[in-house]
């Protein structure tokens, strides 16, 4: 048994951020397959059904992990089915470490959905430290580390696990903008998505990753179906333009969603692990462990039994063509209300606006999308919905909807600002605008300072710099 994981937070663990979770009380609402990876489903990047004459051999793990912590046993699983097979983790008693699985995918990916079937067997001590399974980016030498934040470029690690006493779920996190738990500028501790560490006063000042739903309780003996995705983002230089993702559900409902993460620092770093594991600080863990059955790795989103996930949005961008060099997105937040701290569009208005909403399936119908202010036209492109705007004077705010897309009941909606010169999205116009533009005068347009080219005419440069200078003091209209 390796012990990868040794330094211990301050606080209680959580789910790892950018995840797709989806629980169930007892089995998935749909039938699960039990041989699901002999007819792997669509996108499928890698598929462990454990059902095998060897399944352990179809990972990378060579830390040593004897059958008494990691075996494969005979299950009911998921499925129901009394022959079913699934892998069981324990750690020794009276011990810390990690029981485990590593799989090194055969291809990396920027953006990438897990999903596994997880129970907690009976007696399982949910007061116990703990982490849990998940996807990772970098090598997978670097699964596992703990008390430093990625410089952008090595690793980010985001992992499923239950808080410790409240056996609620939640997403670990360790990415370059982690920020709940750091005692300097290179030493943290995971961020938890949604954050549960407290309610705002030390670690979850953000009131985006706190918990906008009821979180499940974990209850042992019962098969949970979680679903995981990681979006790595554009990678940036600074938080500023930042657009990695976290989503997770809960029996396909919506758990929570954190968009304008940022994970890394160079495009080379890219997802390429799953780790299956059970990891206790201490030796106070019950001397039961956890079973893992069904996992699919893919490049969309699986769901829960036999059943297509139902339509969810995944991002909301806000688009401009910057000339020659292309069009460049800037990440809608879609959780703050129309009179409070929206994202601000801050390059200039042209023909119009253009919000564009991305789902997780293809679109068929648009349904019906409208604005509270100035007007709006919907088009289908693939998996969006881009909606066109007109009509939008500059310092105003709107909410842009749509309503029964794909003729489902499927209802998604952004509140943003439209402020030129507004970099920083603080919702006015100040000389810390101005100091951004002027650093970044001379350089082309691209994704990670596409939102400091005001004129979107392909690059930054003076003029630039006299459209913020031009609208400092001003600020955004109430509606």
């Amino acid at each position: 048994m390796k012990n990868r994981l040794t330094l211990k937070l301050r606080c209680n663990w959580f789910v790892l951020a950018n995840l797709l979770t989806c629980f169930s009380g007892s089995v998935a609402t749909a039938a699960v397959v039990r041989n699901e990876c002999a007819s792997p489903p669509p996108g499928t990047v890698f598929c462990e059904d454990f059902e095998g004459a060897n399944p352990k051999a179809n990972f990378d793990d060579f830390d040593g992990n004897s059958d008494t912590e990691n075996l494969i046993v005979v299950d009911a699983g998921p499925a129901a089915v009394a022959t079913n097979k699934a892998i069981r983790l324990r750690v020794t008693a009276g011990q810390s470490g990690t029981s485990d699985l590593i799989k090194v995918l055969p291809t990396f990916h920027d953006k990438l959905f897990a999903r596994w079937y997880l129970k907690y067997e009976p007696g399982f001590n949910f007061a116990a430290g703990n982490h849990g399974s998940g996807l990772g980016a970098g090598s997978r030498n670097l699964v596992g580390q703990s008390g430093n934040r990625p410089t952008g470029a090595d690793f980010a690690g985001f992992h499923v696990q239950y808080q410790e006493n409240t056996g609620k779920p939640y997403t670990y996190s360790y990415y370059r903008g982690m920020y709940q738990q750091c005692i300097s500028a290179g030493n943290c501790f995971g961020d938890a998505f949604p954050c549960v560490y407290d309610t705002g006063a030390s670690y979850c000042t953000k009131p985006q990753d706190r918990p906008a739903v009821p979180l499940p309780t974990f209850v042992a003996g019962q098969w949970y179906c979680v679903e995981q995705m990681v979006d790595m983002g554009t990678a940036t230089a600074s938080a500023a333009g930042a657009n990695g993702r976290l989503t997770l559900w809960m029996d396909s409902q919506l758990l929570g969603d954190f968009p304008g993460l940022w994970i890394r620092t160079t495009a080379a770093l890219k997802l390429q692990t799953l780790w299956l594991a059970l990891f206790h600080h201490d030796g106070t863990h019950s001397d039961v462990g956890e079973l893992i059955d069904n996992v699919v790795v893919s490049t969309q989103r699986v769901g829960c039994g036999g059943v297509a996930p139902p339509l969810s949005v995944v991002a909301v961008q806000s688009r401009k063509t910057h000339g020659s060099a292309g069009a460049f997105d800037i990440a809608i937040d879609t959780v703050p209300p129309i009179a409070g701290a929206v994202t601000v569009e801050p390059r200039r208005i042209g023909t119009g606006h253009t919000i564009v909403f991305q789902f997780d399936a293809a679109i068929t119908a648009t349904g019906a999308v409208s604005s509270s202010l100035g007007s709006a036209t919907a088009a289908i492109a693939g998996n969006d919905v881009v909606v066109t705007l007109t009509g939008i004077p500059d310092k105003s705010r709107a909410t842009v909807s749509l309503t029964n897309v794909n003729n489902a009941g499927v209802n998604a909606s952004a509140s943003v600002g439209f402020l030129i010169g507004d970099v920083n999205s603080t919702r006015s116009v100040d000389p810390s605008d101005i100091s951004e533009v002027k650093k970044r005068s001379g350089q082309g347009a691209s994704a990670a300072n596409s939102r400091f080219d005001l004129n979107a005419t392909g690059a930054v440069n003076s003029s630039d710099i006299a459209a913020v200078k031009a609208r400092s003091g001003l600020g955004l209209v109430l509606p």
